[in-house]
């Protein structure tokens, strides 16, 4: 009987699947999780972002607060070089470590945006994320079962953590839903080959 309290009490306490491999550092949780993405060494300025928003989120998660320098994070990379990967993995990586937060994903036309909902949505159900993060594997459920989120539009993960995209061609009033207000603001695709000094200015505005 002492053995099994004993085993008991042990099991307990010992580092779940998610702990021990964030205890591996950013660079193992991304070949992890993201083996079907992460198939090559990654650049020095990916390396760079991704030591930054690792340190972020352990600040964050162990309530710590943030230097100024250390809100904006700056991934300036040509098209084709994995940028948006990258970026989409750190949305993930928000909603895994701190088990919460809304993501607007800002780009320059609605359906750019909604695309990389989608391939987050993807991500998630595809890859290993679930197994080792239940609580982004399934939408969010209401007390009549009706679910707050799962499609292109607007993601919300069974454990609070949101994503919504947003186009630089279409309006949007605020950015609150339900008691959520954005922790994550990502801008990707924002520019367009041949966009004139006019439409750059009113994009910026915007």
């Amino acid at each position: 009987i002492f053995q099994k309290d004993a085993l008991d009490i042990i099991a307990r306490f010992k580092p779940s699947k998610s702990a021990q491999l964030e205890k591996q550092g950013w660079e193992a949780w991304l070949r992890a999780l993201g083996a079907a993405t992460f198939t090559r060494p990654l650049a020095p300025i990916q390396r760079k972002f991704w030591e930054w928003n690792w340190q972020v989120l352990q600040k964050l998660r162990n309530g710590q607060p943030l230097d100024p320098r250390e809100l904006v994070g700056f991934l300036p990379h040509s098209r084709e070089t994995g940028k948006s990967s990258n970026v989409e993995w750190a949305c993930i990586a928000e909603g895994a470590l701190l088990k919460g937060g809304y993501v607007i994903f800002y780009s320059g036309k609605q359906a750019q945006a909604e695309e990389h909902v989608t391939a987050i949505r993807d991500r998630i159900e595809s890859e290993h994320v679930a197994d080792i993060y239940p609580w982004l594997g399934s939408p969010k459920m209401g007390s009549h079962g009706n679910r707050f989120g799962w499609g292109k539009e607007f993601l919300m993960t069974k454990g609070g953590w949101a994503i919504r995209p947003v186009g630089a061609d279409v309006a949007i009033r605020g950015g609150k839903v339900l008691n959520l207000r954005p922790t994550l603001l990502v801008i990707d695709d924002l520019d367009e080959l041949g966009d004139s000094p006019h439409v750059v200015e009113h994009k910026e505005q915007i």
